[in-house]
């Protein structure tokens, strides 16, 4: 592994119920690819498990690319490791391919795994997150 690796970006959707709301409502929330009503979250995950970041909720619409534009994410991390007072090309964050570097993601594909698991863990204390049908915007 790399000696700059800060961390592994991931997203999730968690189901939701249907919403009630007019048509131009459900759009927004529903997911074409998952067939499902969603919304999603981004998370950063350190490679120490620890998760530095959560952002969300985001429509389940949405693409990952555009939540992570929309989130700010580089702006937030070069604010946050200049004041930390590591250089601006000493870090990286490794995710999915729809984050831009797809030839580096795909080399450490096994090991930003531990940003899943920490989805996982969520769902393992609050139980209530995978029943979809009490997740209600």
């Amino acid at each position: 592994m790399l000696l700059n690796v800060i961390g592994f970006i991931d997203e999730t959707r968690q189901a939701i119920a249907q919403p009630s709301e007019p048509k131009e409502i459900k759009k927004t929330f529903y997911n074409g690819w998952k067939h499902i009503h969603a919304i999603k979250f981004q998370d950063i995950v350190t490679h120490d498990r620890i998760t530095s970041s959560i952002l969300g909720p985001y429509f389940g619409a949405k693409y990952d690319q555009y939540v992570n534009s929309v989130s700010k994410t580089e702006e937030r991390l070069e604010k946050y490791l200049k004041s930390a007072s590591i250089s601006e090309a000493s870090y990286a964050l490794y995710g999915v391919p729809a984050y831009m570097e797809a030839a580096c993601n795909k080399s450490m594909f096994k090991v930003r795994v531990a940003a899943e698991w920490e989805f996982g863990e969520i769902q393992k204390y609050f139980k209530f997150c995978k029943y979809k049908y009490a997740m209600k915007i």
